[in-house]
């Protein structure tokens, strides 16, 4: 009786052996290749893409710039919005600006930083999918 049961034990452990390496045993060969594709993603350029938006009613381009969180500078002030941002970027390009298409967004100042320039940036407005920065000159 107990050399059945350690047969019917040694079993089980060796067919559960076998469907873990047929469920689990190619897992290195996707995170691979996810690694790959996520690599590509990141290296996408974003200044290949348009940025885009209305300021006081005039179309402006906005360069992106790696994202800040603008309004934590001590002189930043909030000067108004850009409506209507729009970029070209394609679904997967990290960080996914093109998620704010649409969105009107918070341009500030920030002299010491970023003399001469508006920053577009959508902190100071709530829980959002992504966070970009631009700027386009004053």
């Amino acid at each position: 009786m107990r050399l059945k049961l350690l047969i019917l034990i040694l079993s089980s452990i060796f067919l559960l052996s076998i469907l873990f390496v047929a469920t689990f045993g190619n897992q290195s060969a996707y995170s691979q290749e996810n690694a790959k594709i996520n690599s590509l993603i990141a290296q996408v350029d974003p200044s290949q893409f348009s940025y885009t938006g209305y300021w006081n009613g005039q179309l402006v381009e906005l360069q992106y710039i790696q994202n800040v969180t603008v309004e934590g500078f001590r002189d930043a002030s909030l000067v108004g919005q850009i409506t209507d941002f729009q970029t070209n970027e394609p679904v997967g390009v990290k960080p996914p600006c093109y998620l704010l298409n649409g969105e009107s967004i918070n341009v500030f100042v920030a002299p010491a930083e970023y003399p001469n320039l508006y920053l577009v940036h959508n902190g100071l407005q709530g829980p959002q999918k992504t966070y970009c920065t631009f700027v386009f000159h004053q």
